[in-house]
């Protein structure tokens, strides 16, 4: 949720901070991704544990269907930026905190056939209608049988996915084709790992 300056009435009261003692959640190391059209049906709490069921998406013939990536290398999620605006002439000299700035993601993909790459390459055109519209979504999949995405099963809006062309260091090095994507500001705030009945790095 995006941080809203103009919102009044402000809260009376602190919130409650609920589910502390609870299980730690954690992404972990994501090793796959799984897109698929952001008007996709998505999955159940239930389903998307369930090797029938993306098995099914896999071999679907509309928007539901899946597709995943090769093994990924070096996938980092960074920190979105804070804004802020103003200067020392504001009230006490401190700046205008307006919100937070999208997510950079990356990552690698080696020794990819250049007909995967080029497959990979369509799924710009989905993220990348104007700016700030999507029509692409993704499930990370991580270490443990591990599925990241939205708390009601869903995937997670991607903007702006490119891959590059090729590059290698040379002798004995891989081909290494740089992946790059965006996630807007709040994109965690509804993140839920499931954790699979199969391993999904193998489908």
């Amino acid at each position: 949720m995006a941080f809203d300056p103009f919102k009044c009435p402000t809260s009376e009261v602190l919130p409650t901070l609920t589910g502390i003692d609870s299980c730690q959640t954690s992404i972990d190391q994501t090793q796959k991704i799984a897109f698929q059209k952001l008007g996709g049906a998505g999955f159940s709490s239930t389903t998307i544990l369930t090797n029938t069921a993306w098995s099914a998406s896999l071999t679907a013939t509309d928007p539901d269907k899946i597709v995943i990536s090769p093994y990924l290398q070096k996938f980092m999620i960074a920190s979105g930026e804070v804004i802020e605006t103003g200067d020392a002439n504001n009230l006490n000299g401190l700046p205008q905190h307006e919100g937070f700035g999208f997510t950079v993601v990356t990552a690698e993909v080696h020794n990819a056939p250049h007909t995967v790459i080029t497959e990979l390459k369509k799924l710009t055109e989905l993220s990348s209608r104007q700016a700030g519209v999507t029509l692409l979504k993704g499930y990370f999949f991580g270490e443990n049988s591990r599925i990241t995405g939205t708390a009601d099963a869903n995937g997670i809006a991607i903007y702006n996915f490119t891959i590059s062309d090729v590059s290698t260091e040379g002798k004995r090095k891989p081909n290494i084709h740089k992946v790059r994507f965006l996630l807007p500001d709040g994109w965690s705030e509804n993140l839920q790992t499931f954790n699979a009945s199969f391993d999904p790095n193998t489908l």
